[in-house]
């Protein structure tokens, strides 16, 4: 896992960059660094340090900062040239199946020199092209430079697991594994993109395009990859599909998919725990991360996997009614797992926020983000670097209760009155109210098969009251709306694909790298979400009872009390936080330091919301979002540094 950065143009681009780039990532990669430049008239060769001549003529370079996981020798050391020197590789990522991809490529004529996964990602490339990409396993974000075909080439994995983004600036691209990069060059002076800040203001969702916070940034998205010519003028990338999720459908009971399910789990576990170094996992106490810690077990137990102390790490909040510490014990003595409980205090966690800030480059949902930054901060005094995580498995398969809403209104518009009725009935029965208000349920029977008008902006939705009227004019039905699902699985792919796991990636991504530490998510192994989606909805959520395919894999395996347990609390911080550092910061809320929070928010509205006498998890994630943007703004855009009493 690593830090990744480059430019390139045929007018040239200055090698002088490529440093500054690179010192931005050092958390990503603090091991080791090197650089590669190319020119018309020179060579592509590699430097491992930065002392190479600025004045010579280049036209593309790499930077790379090295976190050494696999293969801790200099021999897999970046950036790469293959033998032949027509290709060169900046890599961030992991190939779990390298050993058996380093096989085959041997077969085909292309022996490895190193122990690691890095030159068979180069010598993937060198043999199969782009098309290497439909046999790799695994999470990454890379770039090479292919002087056969006269191409830089992008990709990322299947799932945006590890992050690219690019800029062009100077008549040149620049591309980097964070935004923080790409802002150390010369000339790349964005603004930020009102379009994006209003739907997070809005929604609270984010990462669901290519674009970002930043205007003229944009993330290259999962699944996809590019080729950009070395000897034609840079023009916007146009990024091409390589992989879609699946619509095959599994023919078999569901018992057989159960134990289809544990086989593959087992297997993905298996090849995520291949390391030089110790692994430990973020253990919350919930199914997917106990269901890690235990498979791990049992194979370490089989004798498949090396046995060796399991480091587990979970977040106790203040509160213990949304403590999770009983649960996680439960898999501490199931397994004899090493654990280390994290409890900050409310002024450290108070602290942290703007750390988090910077490190996430953009802002973000809620402060449950930063309750999983102090889960890597303590593994990483733990000195671990390779860490699994449950990322990935509740939107493959339906774990939140969040999604129930939505089944709901897929049966009513696909004209499903019965299914909606029995399924209302259920909820009702549970939960003491139905799945959706009435009027609502009414509306959707009377649309079902037809178009569906646009939803409406209005000032009672979401954050829009704390907006200026100017910006409200300005919201747009697409800030708000939501796709048309019509099945579970329709819900899944969305949520999949846009609307939730790709942000929970990125959290996860820099929470863990600016720590140092390499995030690893099984649950995203993509022959294992192969078959989750290729099996009927309601083999994932049946009825109520969500993951339902998981928990039939885990039967014997898991604790029994968190087999069944149905309840969902995860990092999760306490609301009190958000009030209190509004409240001690108030002053500095309420004034508007930039002169796009000036455009942007309506003091005396957010004066209200501070004064008003109800409190509710919507009103506290509306001043999150509030809080959030305005220390983004005055970090990345102002001279108080982030800072509210700056």
């Amino acid at each position: 896992m690593c830090g990744i950065a480059g430019a390139f143009s045929p007018e040239g681009i200055d090698p002088g960059v490529l440093p500054a780039m690179g010192d931005a990532l050092q958390h990503r990669g603090p091991d080791g660094e090197g650089y590669l430049l190319h020119g018309a008239s020179n060579p592509a060769r590699v430097h491992r340090s930065r002392d190479f001549g600025r004045g010579e003529a280049v036209s593309a370079g790499f930077a790379h900062r090295r976190l050494t996981i696999i293969d801790l020798t200099e021999a897999s050391d970046q950036p790469m040239l293959d033998p032949s020197g027509d290709f060169a590789l900046a890599y961030n990522g992991e190939l779990y199946n390298y050993v058996e991809l380093g096989e085959e490529l041997e077969e085909a004529g292309r022996p490895a020199r190193t122990s690691g996964d890095t030159e068979v990602v180069l010598n993937a490339y060198a043999e199969w092209g782009p098309a290497c990409l439909e046999r790799m396993v695994g999470m990454w974000a890379f770039a090479i430079l292919d002087l056969r075909r006269r191409v830089v080439f992008l990709a990322v994995d299947r799932f945006g697991i590890k992050p690219l983004y690019y800029t062009l600036a100077n008549g040149a691209l620049y591309f980097g594994s964070e935004i923080k990069a790409l802002l150390t060059v010369p000339g790349v002076e964005p603004e930020p993109n009102e379009s994006v800040v209003r739907r997070f203001l809005l929604t609270g969702r984010v990462d669901q395009t290519a674009d970002t916070f930043f205007s003229g940034i944009h993330r290259l998205p999962a699944a996809q990859h590019v080729s950009i010519p070395l000897d034609e003028p840079v023009a916007q990338p146009r990024p091409q599909r390589y992989w879609s999720y699946p619509s095959t459908t599994f023919d078999g009971s569901r018992e057989e998919a159960a134990a289809e399910f544990k086989r593959r789990f087992q297997e993905s576990i298996r090849v995520h725990l291949r390391s030089d170094v110790p692994v430990g996992t973020c253990l919350s106490g919930g199914l997917d991360s106990s269901a890690i810690v235990c498979v791990a077990d049992e194979l370490r137990r089989d004798g498949v996997v090396p046995s060796y102390a399991h480091h587990g790490f979970g977040y106790l909040p203040d509160d213990p009614a949304v403590s999770e510490r009983r649960y996680m014990e439960e898999v501490v003595g199931r397994t004899g797992i090493d654990m280390t409980y994290v409890q900050p205090t409310p002024e450290r966690f108070r602290s942290a926020l703007l750390d988090v800030v910077r490190q996430q480059d953009e802002p973000f949902g809620s402060t449950s983000i930063a309750a999983q930054w102090f889960v890597f901060e303590a593994a990483h005094r733990s000195r671990l670097k390779v860490m699994l995580d449950g990322q990935g498995a509740d939107e493959v398969l339906g774990g939140y209760h969040g999604y129930f809403a939505s089944i709901g209104l897929a049966h009513l518009r696909a004209g499903r009155r019965l299914a909606y009725a029995r399924f209302n009935r259920q909820y009702k029965k549970r939960l003491g109210e139905p799945v959706m208000p009435r009027e609502m349920a009414r509306f959707h029977l009377a649309q079902a098969g037809q178009e569906l008008p646009p939803p409406q902006v209005t000032p009672e939705l979401a954050g829009a009251e704390l907006m200026t009227s100017e910006l409200q004019q300005r919201c747009e039905p697409d800030d708000i709306a939501l796709p048309d699902f019509r099945s579970i699985n329709d819900i899944l792919e969305g949520h999949a694909a846009h609307l939730g796991l790709p942000s929970l990636l990125r959290f996860e991504d820099r929470n863990s790298m600016a720590h140092s530490i390499e995030a690893r998510v099984p649950f995203l192994d993509h022959r294992l979400v192969e078959f989750a989606f290729s099996l009927p909805g309601d083999y994932k959520v049946k009825g109520l009872d969500t993951k339902h395919v998981l928990r039939s894999a885990m039967r014997g395996t898991l604790p029994e009390a968190i087999r069944s347990r149905q309840d969902k609390i995860g990092f999760r911080a306490e609301p009190t936080v958000t009030w209190e550092l509004a409240a001690r910061e108030r002053e500095s809320l309420l004034s508007n330091r930039t002169s796009f929070e000036e455009s942007w928010f309506d003091p005396n509205a957010l004066e209200a919301l501070l004064d008003g006498a109800g409190r509710s998890d919507a009103s506290e994630f509306m001043l999150w979002r509030v809080l959030n943007t305005k220390l983004w703004l005055r970090t990345f855009f102002g001279e108080g540094q982030g800072a509210l009493d700056g």
